[in-house]
């Protein structure tokens, strides 16, 4: 499931660190996720959300988090 986080971020373009970037965060943050290491703050999975445009519940399906939100 978790491809499909990696080919929503290929389809924008973009590397790990742009979005980093984008999000005022570091790169290894971005690599956590991921690879489901870490789980994103609902502040950086919303952010990650903007930086994808993609809605964050769909996002947090993808990165199966879905258990942490309810």
């Amino acid at each position: 499931m978790r491809n499909k986080a990696y080919l929503a971020i290929l389809q924008k373009g973009m590397t790990q660190q742009e979005i980093a970037f984008k999000m005022g965060c570091k790169q290894p943050h971005i690599s956590d996720w991921l690879n489901g290491i870490r789980s994103p703050s609902p502040k950086n999975l919303m952010k990650l959300s903007d930086v994808l445009e993609m809605h964050p519940y769909k996002l947090a399906e993808i990165l199966e988090l879905s258990k942490d939100l309810s």
